[in-house]
């Protein structure tokens, strides 16, 4: 077998142009801005002009020659998404389906000379025209097309519906028998090594071959070899590999990957794997026990009354290789809202931040993409497990029509062989959000039917050994419950919001404390994004204008509510850190409202280590330049302040302090396989002029593996105090703070100055307490937005965005409003 990629030349034509150069793979909307027929998409509000391309018609063309002989397939691993192709005159055949590879058999059109390839793309919205309009978050038109269902619009993306050949194209040349695929799991680990199945698919299968296996390590050496003549369509073979390397998630261990080769007769191909295991751990909590307490008290809550109607509750925990993970992360949403953008170093830049940031977890989100292949290499390679839905949000289906059903399966048989032998890959979600009111226990729910009817069967084909959990959220009564299963606490913003609105925040750490749950799956996260990016899409005097405008149209937000996101986000961050003194005030504040809303939900899921198991963040990058979006990396793929935040929970030790029956009780988590020792220094300041230290005292202890070490500290509660907790360990450090009420915070200049600089690194040194020290530059810092006590000196490493360019950190300090005479 081998390939031959049609890269060019292509054009494109349309109603207003004709024989444009075109890129391919690329898409109507990124050829039309190469040509200088589209003003910059994303530059400040032009996105809005941009929006006729979605009805009209377009033409991809190119011209070829080829190599003729044997059997050829064309083949597109993605068009976008109503089309037709015409090969020489003759029509292959249309699509209808993003999702897809379209293989098209051309052995008998194909010429030598002068192949004239023509794709017709039919514009989306006119091909659903007159469909029935069903119940849909934001758009109804998207739920009866099999193509990218964000960027219709959604609240964190403007609308781009474009179309075009998004993935490489080729002829793909037969000759003989031939692996087709080759699924390899893992069976048993034990002391005696590991047992790994590989079952093989074949192709052309007469007269058959002589096939060869072969498995190297990560280190390129041979661990398991064998041979088989091949004539049979599945053929499967069990190797015992001894002394395994085994794959862990990222902070649990090491992410060593096998390679297993596979030749027949002439064809040779690689698949790349892991050994481990990973199973869903879901134990039902014993009447009376802290759990079980705990669980009948979440349901009583205002939002737990919203979808908890349980009896019983259920834990959910995920054990790799037979130890418990503390899962962590964000939402993945596509990277650019034009597919064909979305490049392999972008994609990888992106992972390589969630692993630097501590994450050992990204979930697919349903309203975009089954990734590129790069994606999930990547996450092999970063230890990053992946949830993976299919590609369905926020809707009703139109699945009660079989055409609906039928491209469900063609989809979940292509995803499920395209995706199972990546050790990442933990577990299948049937789509996002659909079936929230449903139930195990129900004959008909919605989302019912794409799950059972329209997935399920593949995945119980061919990938059999993982979990297929219908939809996300999922588990008891109803599947959206926060005391059985995972959880989306994104379900409860329309409460959030109404509290920021509705209240005065005093209490805002106690409210935020209210939503523990089993494993979140979306925690809701929003803020502004660096300066740097933001200049990128609008100019300085946007940024900084009091009307706010261009600031809130690059915040999208959800018709369905009753206000506009931005306009939650203002009362939240005004609230909580104090009213907006000028533009630039306005944007520090914006950004470290989410670094605040991070450490909340971080420090309430690790004081509830063992009851919460997983924490995935609303989300994780962005699909195009939003000013206060969701996201903890921009779309440029600057780190915001949550970044930041996100670290620092994640941490393997991990300390929060709070009032608790007249005491302050400092928590430690451990969620690491082992017991730690750790040492804490307490300081107690007065929120005061200069902050002046009230008490300190140290101590030291051990907190068993996975689990929560809780103790007073010897300090009486008083009104007016700012308590500091540093924690060290083996390997890391932390701190936390507790204040009580709001957070209001000033900027403080001169309280902390640069002491030294370098290459690739600065040194800060504090003197007075900094609340919050926020460093700039064209560079990523290794860590940011901390505090420093008085005398503190620290050493911030960065990486230049430029390797040859000079960096010049610029720093932003602001303190605690109480202690600074203001």
């Amino acid at each position: 077998m081998s390939k031959v990629y049609l890269t060019a030349p292509w054009t494109v034509s349309g109603e207003k142009y004709e024989n444009l150069p075109a890129t391919v793979p690329g898409c109507v909307h990124t050829d039309l801005l190469a040509n200088g027929l589209l003003e910059a998409p994303f530059w400040r509000d032009n996105s809005a002009k941009c929006q006729w391309i979605e009805n009209e018609d377009w033409v991809y063309r190119c011209k070829f020659d080829a190599k003729i002989g044997g059997r050829v397939e064309l083949v597109f691993e993605g068009l976008d998404t109503y089309a037709e192709v015409i090969l020489n005159g003759k029509s292959l055949g249309k699509t209808d389906d993003m999702f897809l590879p379209h293989r098209f058999d051309v052995t008998n059109i194909l010429r030598e000379r002068d192949n004239d390839l023509q794709v017709k793309f039919f514009s989306p919205i006119k091909a659903v025209e007159g469909k029935p309009r069903l119940p849909a978050s934001f758009t109804q038109e998207r739920i009866h097309s099999r193509r990218l269902q964000c960027t219709y619009g959604w609240d964190w993306v403007d609308r781009f519906v474009t179309c075009g050949i998004f993935r490489p194209v080729y002829l793909n040349y037969r000759n003989g028998i031939d692996s087709e695929n080759v699924y390899i799991h893992t069976d048993h680990i034990d002391a005696y090594g590991a047992e790994v199945t590989a079952e093989f698919s074949f192709s052309d299968c007469e007269p058959g071959a002589l096939t060869t296996v072969e498995i190297l390590d990560s280190d390129g050496a041979t661990v398991a070899k064998t041979q088989f003549y091949a004539d049979r369509p599945l053929m499967v073979r069990r190797f015992d590999i001894t002394e395994p390397k085994l794959w862990f998630p990222n902070g649990y261990g090491e992410q060593p990957l096998y390679r297993m080769a596979v030749t027949v007769g002439e064809n040779r191909h690689e698949e790349t794997f892991g050994i481990r295991t990973l199973r869903i751990l879901q134990l039902r909590d014993r009447e009376g026990s802290a759990e079980w307490r705990k669980s009948v008290a979440l349901q009583e809550t205002e939002h737990g009354k919203w979808n908890s109607e349980n009896t019983e509750f259920y834990g959910f925990s995920v054990i790799v290789n037979g130890i418990k993970v503390f899962c962590m992360g964000g939402n993945w949403v596509s990277c650019d809202p034009f597919p064909s953008a979305e490049s392999d170093e972008k994609i990888e830049g992106l992972v390589a931040q969630a692993k630097e940031m501590g994450a050992n977890m990204l979930r697919v989100w349903g309203g975009g993409l089954f990734e590129k292949k790069a994606f999930y290499d990547a996450c092999d390679r970063a230890g990053i497990l992946v949830t993976q839905e299919f590609l369905m949000a926020c809707g009703s289906y139109p699945e009660k029509e079989q055409w609906f059903i039928d491209a469900l399966r063609r989809e979940s048989e292509f995803a499920t062989i395209y995706l199972r032998n990546h050790p990442c890959l933990a577990w299948w979600h049937g789509d996002n959000e659909n079936a929230e009111k449903g139930s195990d226990v129900l004959p008909d729910y919605r989302g019912r039917d794409s799950a059972l009817r329209g997935i399920a069967d593949a995945i119980y084909a061919n990938d059999y050994t993982r979990a297929f959990l219908p939809s996300s959220p999922y588990g008891g009564v109803t599947y959206g419950s926060i005391n059985s299963g995972t959880a989306h606490n994104s379900n409860y913003i329309v409460l959030m919001y109404n509290y920021f609105h509705e209240t005065d925040l005093h209490d805002y750490k106690e409210y935020i404390g209210q939503f523990s749950a089993r494993f979140i799956s979306e925690e809701p996260t929003f803020g502004a994004i660096p300066k740097r990016s933001m200049l990128k899409f609008m100019t300085e005097a946007d940024l900084y204008d009091e009307s706010e405008e261009m600031l809130r149209y690059h915040t999208k937000s959800n018709p369905a509510l009753a206000r506009h996101l931005y306009g939650d986000i203002r009362d939240l961050t005004e609230k909580v850190l104090g009213a907006f003194r000028d533009g630039q005030d306005r944007h520090f504040k914006y950004q470290y409202i989410q670094y605040e809303w991070i450490r909340l939900c971080f420090e309430r899921c690790r004081r509830d280590l063992g009851y919460c198991n997983g924490e995935v963040f609303w989300m994780f990058d962005d699909c195009w330049p939003a000013a206060l979006g969701w996201s903890l990396v921009d779309y440029y793929g600057a780190p915001k302040a949550g970044y930041y935040s996100f670290l620092h929970g994640a941490k393997p030790l991990s300390a929060s302090v709070l009032p608790q029956d007249g005491v302050y009780r400092l928590h430690i988590s451990n969620i690491t396989g082992g017991a730690e020792n750790f040492a804490v220094q307490v300081t107690v300041m007065r929120l005061t002029d200069g902050f002046p230290v009230e008490a300190t005292y140290s101590f030291s202890g051990r907190v068993d593996a996975y689990s929560v070490s809780a103790r007073p500290l010897a300090l009486p509660i008083r009104d007016g105090q700012l308590v500091v907790c540093d924690i060290s360990y083996v390997g890391g450090r932390d701190r936390c703070f507790w204040k009580n009420g709001k957070l209001e915070i000033v900027p403080a200049e001169g309280i902390v100055e640069i002491t030294k600089k370098t290459a690739h690194s600065v040194t800060l040194q504090a003197k007075s307490y900094a609340h919050v020290v926020s460093l700039n530059g064209d560079c990523r810092y290794a860590d940011n937005w901390f505090s420093m006590l008085a005398g503190e000196e620290r050493t911030v490493e960065f990486t230049p965005n430029d390797p040859n360019g000079n960096v010049e950190p610029e720093l932003t300090v602001y303190t605690l409003k109480a202690g600074y005479g203001v």
